[in-house]
């Protein structure tokens, strides 16, 4: 396997203060095990997961 060629995306919701949602968003390289890229918003979901540079 080589780096960068597969990424693993995983999305977790969590619950704050007031009853409102913030989802997280994390891209993995699958070779490395490493995070590529996070991004976390309290909007739609979409935005927060497609928001990778």
């Amino acid at each position: 396997m080589v780096p960068n060629q597969v990424w693993i995306g995983y999305i977790t919701y969590l619950i704050r203060q007031g009853g409102r949602w913030l989802y997280l968003a994390t891209w993995l390289d699958r070779h490395s095990r490493k995070i590529v890229w996070f991004g976390a918003s309290d909007e739609a979901l979409r935005t927060c997961a497609l928001a990778m540079p």
